[in-house]
């Protein structure tokens, strides 16, 4: 980078993952600056913390930092603009996006952040940077009341200028995206990317819809790529990157038929290769559009249904323009239904996989059997998999002004105004999912995921100056803690905490789940379970707590000995169970297991062909490599702030103490080990794991048992079948459609 550095710096911060990748967002953006001569870039990195991401940041040496900003990285975007006006107070930061545009009021209280753009960002910003240029770069000075379409604080004063609209002022002109570069044909985004970024054809809604606010940022008008500019942009991707997926992310792209039909036609003509998917609505499509759809490509489609009950439809102006009480017979309603049903029939009849529609719970006036209703309608549809959203209130939408009028509360858990939960008039959470909701599934995996978590099983290979996840056993998430988070923790790495009873989980939860968003930590990614009454010590039951569940039932911790034993009478691993060992039996008892391998019958070969329980939290220690006190991937923090990388090891560390100090630290606990043991003359040096809590077992009977018994292979290999079978689980899944047929 040059020693002026650039004059701005796109992020999009990740909302679930760690990784900043491209985003459409910002690379129509940076592609439009670039285009009238300003230097921009777009930032990226792979699995990142806050000090590293700062890091980078920094190494462009920009004038300006400019997030793209959602309600679900809103945090994140925070954090890190916090953390760079703290380190370069003389970097102008500014928010943009979606939730800038409607909250750019409590965006900018916050103290932090100098600009929010509002509304479509090209052109705005633009005119932006030619003020700021000519001011070198410093807000004092700059005539900001004469630009339109931004906020800012002035004197501590928040000054909101009047809205640029520059999309509706233009809404004469055909095709007006155009002006602004592809994404792609400019290269600021890499044709290969386009699988994970997308691509649109238009911006805006001209629908009725109350619980949207698409439409009312965009005053109900739809502006439109032209169709050639389109074509130009999908043959490129082709070309770079041949049969690769690529979304559509029009609100609907089918809003205008003909449009639609004349782009597919066109891909046909042109022979452009690629598989697209889009969401679209099932009352502006038709079965012969669906066949050019699908003859040009389109592998897959989402319709929006949100509710299956005309009256509910009615309220929600889906079909019509909303009322509470219907002037008809709700005819477009039903014939929506109808067409809902017709379209994902054909859709599925010419190979269209897989079929998804989306819902919401808790809609406006509707009541449990009218959700309950809806469930109903999605198993008669021809579908994959459905959306089980439930409804929520969001700022700038129609119905948020009156919401209490349906019933609804507004429940502010964070200090930020922008986060609040929904109320509704009935415990939404109590409507079932429907068999192929794609949230239950996403639900069983992430509580999986949590056993592995809880487990010590490992992703990583190698070391980082951070963790990926933290089990907190503690009632209370402290703010000495989460400013440890802040150093020590990946992005939405998850938190994992368990409570010591029903009571601190019911009494502390709201208040832990507060301080994450209030002191802006960099993950809210909270998982929660708490201990149960009945039991303690060697034979614990934790029982999740929100949506922790899977298969309904807790997650158990058993010694190995216990554990199998009843494996062999019960013959049953389906459910969550970690294994430890608490007693020598429990170690030898593994050890038999071990040996089993490759036998018939035995229970090895059944675990391995069963499960995916249960998960052996001291598989580590019989291991030669991934360890998680070796990859520092998960750490335990308990109610005295004391750090644990093993279950069964004393505390590599306590708060405040960084990642980088543990590793120098627990290389020296390491470097003691190997030599006390005199492991550089042993045979298994490179293919022992050399724990250094190797407990209940003395440290002469688990080096001796490292010697003697031939047991590296067949850990390996139990290892490599839980893997295995977490992957299978997943491709199982996806090719759900495929074994239907």
């Amino acid at each position: 980078m040059g020693r002026n550095g650039i004059d701005i710096l796109f992020l999009f911060p990740p909302s679930i993952k760690s990784v900043f990748t491209y985003n459409l967002g910002v690379g129509y953006l940076s592609a439009y600056l670039h285009e009238k001569s300003f230097s921009s870039f777009i930032f990226l990195s792979e699995e990142t913390d806050l000090k590293r991401c700062i890091r980078g940041i920094l190494s462009h040496n920009p004038k300006i930092v400019a997030f793209s900003v959602l309600n679900n990285n809103y945090v994140t975007c925070l954090l890190i603009a916090q953390r760079l006006k703290q380190v370069a107070p003389s970097i102008l930061i500014v928010f943009g996006g979606p939730t800038p545009t409607v909250n750019h009021q409590s965006i900018l209280e916050n103290n932090t952040i100098d600009i929010c753009v509002r509304g479509e960002g090209e052109e705005i910003l633009f005119v932006l940077m030619q003020h700021l240029k000519e001011n070198h770069f410093r807000m004092d000075g700059t005539g900001l009341k004469a630009i339109k379409g931004i906020s800012y604080v002035v004197n501590g004063e928040v000054q909101v200028n009047e809205p640029a609209n520059i999309l509706l002022k233009k809404r004469h002109v055909k095709n007006y995206l155009d002006r602004y570069p592809s994404p792609y044909l400019s290269g600021t985004v890499p044709a290969s990317q386009a699988d994970h970024v997308g691509m649109i054809t238009a911006r805006g809604c001209n629908q009725n819809c109350v619980y949207c606010n698409c439409a009312v940022l965009y005053d109900k008008h739809v502006f439109t790529h032209s169709v050639d500019r389109i074509l130009e942009e999908l043959r490129f991707i082709s070309r770079q990157s041949p049969s690769q997926n690529v979304s559509i992310f029009d609100d609907a792209f089918t809003i205008f038929p003909r449009r639609a039909e004349k782009i597919c036609r066109g891909i046909i003509e042109q022979k452009i290769d690629l598989r697209l998917t889009c969401t679209t609505r099932c009352d502006r499509i038709s079965e012969g559009l669906l066949d050019i759809m699908k003859e040009a490509g389109f592998i897959s489609i989402a319709f929006s249904l949100e509710s299956a009950v005309p009256r509910i439809l009615r309220v929600l102006g889906k079909v019509h323009p909303a009322e509470d009480v219907p002037s008809d017979s709700l005819e477009k309603e039903r014939t929506f239904l109808y067409n809902l049903k017709k379209m994902t029939v054909h859709a599925r009849k010419i190979g269209m996989r897989p079929i998804r529609v989306s819902i919401m719970v808790g809609l406006p006036s509707e009541t449990p059997e009218e959700a309950r209703q809806t469930l109903d309608f999605l198993e008669e549809l021809d579908l994959d998999i459905y959306t089980h959203n439930v409804f929520s209130l969001f700022e700038g939408t129609p119905i948020f002004p009156e919401h209490e009028k349906y019933g609804y509360g507004l429940k502010r858990f964070s200090k930020n105004q922008l986060f609040h939960h929904t109320v509704h008039p009935f415990n939404v959470f109590e409507i079932p999912h429907a068999g192929k909701s794609i949230i239950r599934k996403e639900t069983e995996d992430n509580a999986l995921d949590n056993l592995n978590i809880l487990g010590l099983a490992t992703k990583k290979i190698h070391k980082r100056p951070w963790f990926d996840n933290v089990i907190v056993h503690s009632d209370i998430l402290s703010e000495s803690l989460i400013e440890w988070f802040k150093d020590n923790l990946a992005f939405n790495g998850k938190i994992i905490q368990i409570y010591s009873d029903l009571e601190k989980y019911k009494r502390h939860l709201s208040l832990n789940y507060a301080a994450l968003f209030d002191q802006c930590s960099p993950s809210t990614q909270l998982m929660v379970y708490y201990h149960s009454r009945e039991t303690c010590g060697e034979n614990e039951e934790w029982i999740p707590g929100r949506s922790e569940f899977f298969k309904g039932m807790p997650i158990q911790v058993r010694g190995i000995h216990d554990a199998l034993n009843s494996l062999y009478r019960e013959s049953q691993s389906e459910f969550p169970m970690i294994c430890r060992e608490f007693h020598r039996e429990d170690s030898m008892e593994f050890i038999r297991l071990f040996k089993q391998f490759g036998k018939p019958d035995s229970l090895m070969e059944y675990l391995a062909l069963s499960g995916p329980y249960p998960v052996f939290a001291t598989l580590c220690r019989w291991l030669p490599s991934g360890v998680n006190c070796s990859v520092l991937e998960t750490a335990i923090i308990d109610d005295r702030d004391n750090i644990r990388v093993c279950w069964d090891g004393d505390p590599v560390g306590k708060i405040p103490m960084s990642v980088i100090e543990m590793v120098r630290k627990f290389e020296e606990i390491e470097t003691d080990v190997m030599q006390e043991r005199g492991c550089s003359g042993c045979v298994q040096m490179k293919n022992c794991a050399k724990c250094c809590f190797p407990g209940p077992l003395s440290v002469d009977e688990y080096c001796r048992i490292k010697q003697e018994e031939d047991i590296l292979e067949q850990a390996g290999n139990l290892k490599a079948y839980y893997l295995f079978k977490d992957l299978m689980e997943t491709v199982f899944d996806e090719k759900t459609h495929e074994r239907e047929e």
